[in-house]
């Protein structure tokens, strides 16, 4: 018998599968990468499949980053998976603050297709800031000039 919690994972679960998208591409070496994904999941106790279709997804993305000589990305699988279990946690709250079921569908979906676009957006942001503090650079020293987007002060936005 299900427990509440177990229903609700369950219904979770369906509609965030129902968004993942199945990769199309099968890069050699997909069985090792298969492997090295298991491990991960096995490494950081995850309550999750290797057959699940975020971890075919990984596998196949660390197959590409293999056949295009940069298999050394794995080493820094756990520090993605630790930044990862944080916004994990950070997502459930958000989704956690609906009752209904059709509300927490819609809020998975909804929450999975436009936060995946700003932890992309923001993973980008941090990239600049990173890139900006270990180099050295500063806004002021913008090499885009006039031809660069419009920004208030700060790098803020259109002014």
């Amino acid at each position: 018998m299900d427990t509440p919690g177990g229903a609700v994972h369950k219904v979770l679960g369906a509609a965030h599968d129902a968004i993942t998208p199945v990769p199309a591409a099968r890069p050699e070496g997909l069985p090792d990468a298969r492997r090295a994904v298991a491990g991960l999941i096995a490494r950081r106790g995850w309550q999750v499949g290797a057959d699940h279709p975020a971890a075919e997804a990984m596998a196949v993305a660390l197959a590409a980053f293999r056949d295009v000589g940069q298999g050394a990305f794995e080493e820094v699988f756990d520090d993605y998976a630790e930044a990862c279990e944080r916004i994990a946690g950070a997502d459930l709250a958000y989704v956690g603050r609906h009752a209904e079921v059709d509300e927490l569908v819609e809020s998975v979906v909804v929450g999975t297709v436009l936060g995946d676009a700003v932890l992309t957006a923001m993973r980008r942001l941090a990239h600049a800031d990173r890139s900006a503090r270990h180099f050295g650079w500063r806004p002021e020293e913008d090499p885009r000039g006039e031809d660069g987007p419009d920004t208030a002060p700060g790098g803020a936005g259109p002014s």
